[in-house]
């Protein structure tokens, strides 16, 4: 009995919310959109000037010495870090893990969801000073810290 009766509470709610929703759609007085004319033809304006096109502006060469730097091996509490930073036309392109915690399941786990985070911040910033990502904070620093010494082989 009580099963019947709060069915038919539900039904009557939901069927009183309908019919609000459909008086209400009514209540709101619909607009026409007005149109503005589009141009079907320009005619050129003979007394117009040229329009400038500006001349490329050369590309900055980076911050950093081509090449590929190993950055320091950093120890932390799960494991060991140590990255290689790959430079290309003075910029960071790619992040190579060398050493990572991977000897437990929990740590590789961890570690193949930030590593890629980890390496696409690294390059998208260009420079070792990633966020943290959530739930590899200790990976995350030693990361930091890593890259950031090959980072500043780079420099020199």
């Amino acid at each position: 009995m009580k099963k019947a009766i709060l069915s038919a509470i539900v039904v009557i709610a939901f069927g009183g919310y309908y019919f609000f929703k459909k008086i209400s759609a009514q209540d709101v007085p619909l607009t026409p959109i007005s149109e503005t004319p589009t141009p079907t033809s320009i005619e050129p304006n003979p007394t117009q000037l040229p329009i400038p096109v500006p001349t490329p502006t050369p590309e900055p060469t980076g911050q950093y010495k081509n090449g590929s730097y190993t950055g320091n091996s950093i120890n932390f509490f799960y494991g060991t870090m140590q990255v290689r930073a790959i430079i290309s036309g003075g910029k960071l392109t790619d992040v190579k893990f060398l050493k990572y915690p991977n000897d437990r399941p929990t740590s590789v786990e961890i570690n193949t969801q930030a590593m890629p985070i980890l390496k696409s911040e690294a390059i998208k910033s260009q420079t070792a000073n990633v966020d943290i990502v959530s739930g590899a904070t200790d990976s995350t620093i030693a990361f930091n810290e890593s890259l950031g010494s090959a980072l500043q082989i780079a420099k020199n």
